[in-house]
């Protein structure tokens, strides 16, 4: 029975050394596999991060892009409401856009005694109160 043992603990042991050998084969494609996943995640996570940066850098340009616009509205909104003159207290039964521009022209020349090109005038209030825009042009000219 000795002998006979000896046939069987040494098949056993071959088993276990082929099942060893399989898990192993096994182990081995998986890690191969695995590799493969992580090869193909490192380089979409790549891709993420060029395209994260190109944003970055489009959301910075725009940004900039934005603070100089606003500045440069800010500045016409300035430039424009410097242009405006409001006159009160003046009695005009005038309605009409085009009458008020020549009354206005008119009284700039007479009172102020500048010559004035008046792109618009308006009627603000039943007090009479009138919303001017010169010309910068003309302004500009008569001041020197």
């Amino acid at each position: 029975m000795n002998e006979a043992t000896k046939p069987d603990k040494l098949d056993i042991v071959i088993n276990m050394l082929r099942e060893m050998t399989a898990n192993m084969h096994q182990m081995r494609e998986e890690q191969q596999e695995t590799y493969k996943e992580l090869t193909i995640l490192r380089k979409e996570n790549e891709e993420i991060r060029t395209e994260n940066a190109r944003i970055k850098a489009e959301y910075e340009s725009i940004k900039t892009n934005m603070e100089v616009l606003k500045k440069r509205m800010d500045s016409l909104e300035k430039e424009k409401r410097m242009l405006n003159v409001v006159l009160t207290g003046m009695d005009l039964e005038a309605h009409q856009s085009e009458d008020l521009q020549q009354i206005m022209e008119e009284f700039i020349e007479q009172k102020l005694e500048v010559k004035a090109s008046v792109k618009t005038a308006t009627k603000l209030g039943r007090k009479t109160v009138h919303r001017t825009e010169v010309g910068s042009e003309s302004i500009s000219k008569n001041r020197n």
